[in-house]
Parts: C-alpha cells; sequence; structure tokens
C-alpha cells in the first residue's frame, strides 16, 4: 500500500534561542519563545576550560589528519576520509572500526561527554520554550556513557577543510555543500571565526560567526520531525577562500548527538496542547527514527560521499526494485496521490497497467518541477518510471511520496 508520509522541504532555518550562557554541561539564562526558535541562528558561549581544551583537541586531531593523508589509502585509519576539498576523521565511540583513536581517544571521549552535555542541556532549554517537560527528550536520547565500551549513535568529526583551486578568480567551490545534518543537534568549534553559512527562513544565506570561545547550535531533521516542525533543520554550508568565506584553511570539531534508531517520534500530542495552529496534521503519526533515517538517506546525497558517476544512481535504485510479480487481466482504472512534505497533493488517473512516468511528468508538469528537482517513492523506495502501479502494489486512493533532491550528512 501507498505511505502518507512525505519528506519535501522548502527552507530550513537555525536554532537560536538557547540561553545566553553555557559551561560545561550547564546551561544559564531564561527560556525562549517559540517564536524565536523558528526565526533565528545563534552561536553559544562556552566555559573558558572547555574552549581551551576544543582549541588542544582541533590541533591534535588536525595532526593526525595531516599524517594519515600522507598514508597509502589502504594504512589509512578506519573513518578517515578525503573529498575534493575537505579530510575529515570520524570517531564513534565502541564502534569497531571507527571508536579506536589510539594516543588521541582519552582526548575525543572528554570532548565528547563535554559536547554532549551541552546539547543535552540546550535540548532541556528547547524544551522549556515549547511548552513541554524539560526532560521531554529523555525518551529518545542515547543514554550509553561514552566510555562504557557499547556503540554510541553520536559521533565527532574532526574536519580540515582546504582551500579550492580557483579562489582567487571566482567564489570558488564551497569547502562543503549546503545540506541539512540527520541527528537530533549539530555542534560546531572551529579554530576560524568565519566560514559557516546558514540559509535564513527567506533563503538569503547568514555568515554565522564563531568568536573565540563559542560554538555554533544547528537543528537537524530529527529534531525537527520530533518537535513536528516547530524547529526547522538547518541548511548550512562551509566556504573557504571564497568571498564571505575563510581566507584560510579551517579545522573544525563537529559532535552530531543523533538518537538511537530504536526510538520513538510521538511529542505530538503533548505540543498540539500548546502550538495545535502551528503543527500540520501530517506530524499526528509517531516515527521511529530508523525510519526516518531511511527517508532521510533515500532523499540526500550525503556531503561525505564521492559524487555518484554516470546512471550509477539509477542502476543502484533499479536494483533495490522489489520484486513483485505482475498479475495478468485487464487494466484496472485507479487515482495515484502524489504528496510532498509541504502539503503539494496532486491526484492523477490512470490505470494499474501505465507506467507511472505518467503521475510523475503530471506532478512536474503542475507545480513547474523538472525530474532533476525530486524523486518518488513507495514506503521509502525510490519508484522507478517504467514500473507500473500493479508493480508495486497500488490501489485507488493509495498515495506516493515526493522527495525534494538534497544534501545531507
Amino acid at each position: 500500500m501507498g505511505r502518507t508520509q512525505a519528506r519535501k522541504r522548502t527552507r530550513s532555518t537555525r536554532i537560536s534561542c538557547v540561553p545566553s550562557a553555557v559551561t560545561d554541561g550547564t546551561v544559564h539564562g531564561p527560556p525562549c519563545s517559540a517564536t524565536q526558535l523558528w526565526h533565528s541562528h545563534i552561536s553559544v558561549p562556552v566555559s573558558d576550560t572547555f574552549s581551551e581544551n576544543l582549541a588542544i583537541a582541533t590541533k591534535a586531531f588536525h595532526a593526525q589528519i595531516e599524517a594519515l593523508s600522507k598514508k597509502p589509502p589502504q594504512l589509512r585509519q578506519a573513518g578517515f576520509s578525503q573529498l575534493a576539498n575537505k579530510q575529515r576523521l570520524e570517531f564513534r565511540a565502541g564502534d569497531t572500526a571507527l571508536g579506536q583513536l589510539g594516543l588521541l581517544q582519552g582526548l575525543a571521549i572528554t570532548v565528547v561527554q563535554a559536547f554532549d552535555d551541552i546539547a543535552r542541556g540546550i535540548l532541556e532549554s528547547l524544551a522549556k520554550s515549547l511548552q513541554l517537560p524539560a526532560d521531554a527528550f529523555q525518551p529518545i536520547l542515547d543514554q550509553t556513557a561514552v566510555d562504557s565500551g557499547k556503540q554510541s549513535a553520536s559521533s565527532l568529526e574532526a574536519i580540515h577543510y582546504m582551500m579550492p583551486e580557483g579562489v582567487a578568480t571566482s567564489l570558488g567551490a564551497p569547502a562543503c555543500e549546503a545540506h541539512e545534518d540527520k541527528g537530533l543537534l549539530t555542534l560546531i568549534y572551529s579554530d576560524t571565526a568565519q566560514g559557516l553559512h546558514v540559509e535564513e527562513p527567506d533563503g538569503r544565506w547568514t555568515h554565522l560567526l564563531l568568536p573565540q570561545g563559542h560554538i555554533a547550535v544547528l537543528a537537524g531533521q530529527t529534531l525537527e520531525r520530533a518537535v513536528c516542525g516547530l524547529i526547522k533543520a538547518a541548511k548550512h554550508r562551509v566556504l573557504v577562500g571564497a568571498p564571505g568565506g575563510c581566507p584560510t584553511p579551517r579545522n573544525a570539531l563537529v559532535y552530531k548527538l543523533r538518537a538511537p534508531e530504536t526510538a520513538v517520534l510521538d511529542l505530538y500530542t503533548a505540543l498540539n496542547q500548546h502550538h495545535q495552529h502551528a503543527i500540520p496534521p501530517r506530524f499526528r503519526s509517531p516515527i521511529g527514527v530508523g525510519e526516518l533515517m531511511h527517508y532521510f538517506d533515500a532523499m540526500h546525497t550525503s556531503v561525505n560521499s564521492p559524487p555518484a558517476k554516470g546512471n550509477e544512481q539509477q542502476d543502484t535504485a533499479t536494483q533495490n526494485k522489489k520484486v513483485k510479480t505482475e498479475t495478468q487481466g485487464v487494466p484496472m482504472a485507479l487515482l495515484v496521490q502524489a504528496v510532498a512534505m509541504d502539503g503539494r497533493r496532486l491526484a492523477v488517473a490512470t490505470d494499474s497497467k501505465t507506467p507511472l512516468q505518467k503521475v510523475f511528468d503530471t506532478y512536474n508538469l503542475r507545480f513547474s518541477l523538472s525530474s532533476l528537482d525530486g524523486k518518488f517513492f513507495e514506503s521509502g523506495q525510490q519508484i522507478i518510471g517504467t514500473d507500473t502501479p500493479e508493480f508495486y502494489g497500488l490501489q485507488s486512493g493509495d498515495v506516493i511520496d515526493w522527495f525534494g533532491t538534497q544534501r545531507g550528512d
């Protein structure tokens, strides 16, 4: 059967109403209003001690990244990756491959613990600002201690952004393309104030400066879904060398607070008591984090993966198609509804044996879209235009989802 859930984003904002001061695990300051949450962004001050520890850790990780980049690929540490304009080393506590950093292990655990305490404090403040209990997010947080030896859902990334070629005569390619993160919160420390840009609700890009002793806090897709869209995931990018970007190579520590895939996002009833006119009906049903991540990965190309070549993306979708046997008989008339996250819905008259490309073309024509703007999915699986409604078991009135083509973490 078709599904009624769809994930299309037309704009995104940053979190901002976290309190005025954050120390190691302690949040100070009054909560803010939900209106502030929707429309603004911030950098957050941290304690002097933690700021100094982050500066030390950033230098240590950069030295490790530099050393790994000089080794043959087969000798490089797990978690290290090198793309066109950035080098990245990921640490995930308890992971057999990503949880081993040798001499940096203790330092990484210390940084993760401090980042995690701050992130949880920020979520408490956000809960209060939304008129929820302070511990409203506790059921969806990973309770695994970072030093327990068990695999954590969250991760720490050390990233070195390199100077793109040709920046003297052009804008140059972003060191990290515009994207949204999949988790709850992303906390970012950088050794330079410049380089991080975030998209505003009206589509403008704002340079989010990070003065010494400050970190950036950005909302992810899991948080957006958890609070029924009251907080939007932050679309952000990094520019190095380009006008408005960082004038030098940039080093950053990025902590991604994520919920376990077994967690269930189900705050609609609690939020609807105070924000009933602001929450679309599509958020009524709970959703598991694992299912949400499946949708996210289906509609986003990771900024941490090499670009697909040729027809690789189409080939992959074809290989992953459901194997179903079409029934014999006369084509059956039906209506297929195509729905996007922003509510754009169109019912297309077709029949069970007509390729679904007819639905695609009708929907795209109606909303002035091209085939490059997005893709259609059924139950989280990409639909191939040459296949029929019968192939996917669609009945009259069933819904397929339109997902906009975007970038993710």
